[in-house]
Protein backbone atom coordinates (compact mmCIF):
# COMPACT_ATOMS: atom_id res chain seq x y z
CA UNK A 1 0.00 0.00 0.00
CA UNK A 2 2.95 2.56 1.16
CA UNK A 3 4.25 2.30 -2.47
CA UNK A 4 1.08 4.51 -3.61
CA UNK A 5 1.63 7.20 -0.75
CA UNK A 6 1.56 10.46 -3.19
CA UNK A 7 4.44 12.18 -1.91
CA UNK A 8 3.86 15.56 -3.19
CA UNK A 9 0.98 15.34 -1.09
CA UNK A 10 2.90 14.31 1.71
CA UNK A 11 4.85 17.22 1.74
CA UNK A 12 2.47 19.67 1.85
CA UNK A 13 0.97 18.00 4.62
CA UNK A 14 4.01 18.06 6.37
CA UNK A 15 4.14 21.77 5.99
CA UNK A 16 0.28 22.12 7.04
CA UNK A 17 0.84 20.03 9.97
CA UNK A 18 3.96 22.12 11.05
CA UNK A 19 1.66 25.36 10.53
CA UNK A 20 -1.18 24.30 11.90
CA UNK A 21 1.40 23.34 14.87
CA UNK A 22 2.97 27.55 15.17
CA UNK A 23 -0.70 28.56 14.88
CA UNK A 24 -2.91 26.72 17.29
CA UNK A 25 -0.28 25.64 19.81
CA UNK A 26 0.77 29.36 20.28
CA UNK A 27 -2.69 29.99 22.03
CA UNK A 28 -2.88 26.86 24.08
CA UNK A 29 -6.96 26.91 24.74
CA UNK A 30 -6.73 26.01 20.62
CA UNK A 31 -4.77 22.82 21.65
CA UNK A 32 -7.87 20.40 20.23
CA UNK A 33 -8.07 21.75 17.09
CA UNK A 34 -4.62 20.41 16.41
CA UNK A 35 -5.18 17.34 17.13
CA UNK A 36 -8.50 17.62 14.95
CA UNK A 37 -6.31 19.16 12.17
CA UNK A 38 -3.43 16.75 12.63
CA UNK A 39 -6.31 13.69 12.38
CA UNK A 40 -8.01 15.19 9.42
CA UNK A 41 -4.34 15.43 7.35
CA UNK A 42 -3.41 12.27 8.00
CA UNK A 43 -6.19 11.11 6.76
CA UNK A 44 -6.12 13.00 3.14
CA UNK A 45 -2.59 10.68 2.74
CA UNK A 46 -4.12 7.12 3.35
CA UNK A 47 -7.61 8.15 1.27
CA UNK A 48 -5.08 9.20 -1.65
CA UNK A 49 -3.15 6.47 -1.41
CA UNK A 50 -6.31 4.06 -1.00
CA UNK A 51 -7.90 5.58 -4.03
CA UNK A 52 -4.22 5.49 -6.15
CA UNK A 53 -4.33 1.74 -5.01
CA UNK A 54 -7.74 0.95 -6.58
CA UNK A 55 -7.19 2.89 -9.71
CA UNK A 56 -4.02 0.43 -10.07
CA UNK A 57 -6.28 -2.77 -9.27
CA UNK A 58 -8.43 -1.36 -11.95
CA UNK A 59 -5.70 -0.90 -14.38
CA UNK A 60 -4.01 -4.06 -14.23
CA UNK A 61 -7.59 -5.80 -14.21
CA UNK A 62 -8.28 -3.72 -17.49
CA UNK A 63 -4.65 -5.02 -19.14
CA UNK A 64 -5.41 -8.64 -18.35
CA UNK A 65 -8.25 -8.20 -20.25
CA UNK A 66 -6.97 -6.98 -23.38
CA UNK A 67 -8.36 -3.55 -23.15
CA UNK A 68 -5.90 -0.68 -23.98
CA UNK A 69 -4.22 1.83 -21.55
CA UNK A 70 -2.77 5.40 -22.22
CA UNK A 71 -0.04 6.36 -19.34
CA UNK A 72 1.46 9.61 -19.31
CA UNK A 73 4.77 10.31 -17.97
CA UNK A 74 6.15 13.93 -17.55
CA UNK A 75 4.89 14.80 -20.73
CA UNK A 76 5.15 11.72 -23.13
CA UNK A 77 2.29 9.66 -23.69
CA UNK A 78 2.55 5.45 -24.09
CA UNK A 79 0.31 2.81 -25.03
CA UNK A 80 0.19 0.38 -23.22
CA UNK A 81 -1.39 -3.47 -24.09
CA UNK A 82 -0.31 -6.62 -23.56
CA UNK A 83 -0.69 -6.55 -27.78
CA UNK A 84 1.80 -4.31 -28.20
CA UNK A 85 4.34 -6.81 -25.67
CA UNK A 86 4.13 -5.10 -22.37
CA UNK A 87 4.01 -7.29 -19.49
CA UNK A 88 2.89 -7.22 -16.13
CA UNK A 89 5.29 -7.11 -13.14
CA UNK A 90 3.67 -6.36 -9.46
CA UNK A 91 2.53 -2.96 -9.70
CA UNK A 92 3.93 -2.05 -12.87
CA UNK A 93 3.66 -2.02 -16.54
CA UNK A 94 7.20 -3.30 -18.31
CA UNK A 95 8.67 -3.17 -21.85
CA UNK A 96 12.95 -2.98 -22.02
CA UNK A 97 13.66 -0.25 -19.43
CA UNK A 98 10.87 1.24 -19.14
CA UNK A 99 8.81 0.44 -16.12
CA UNK A 100 5.51 2.59 -15.35
CA UNK A 101 3.33 2.52 -12.10
CA UNK A 102 -0.26 0.58 -12.75
CA UNK A 103 -2.11 3.75 -11.25
CA UNK A 104 -0.36 6.18 -13.80
CA UNK A 105 -2.33 5.22 -16.55
CA UNK A 106 -5.92 5.05 -17.80
CA UNK A 107 -8.51 3.07 -20.53
CA UNK A 108 -8.41 4.62 -23.80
Amino acid sequence: MFEYINFELLKATIFFIATAYIVLLSNSSKKQYYYFVLLLALSVIFINTDMNESKSIENIKSFSQGIKLKCQIDSTLYSVSKKDAWILDKGYFMRDSLMIRADKCEEF
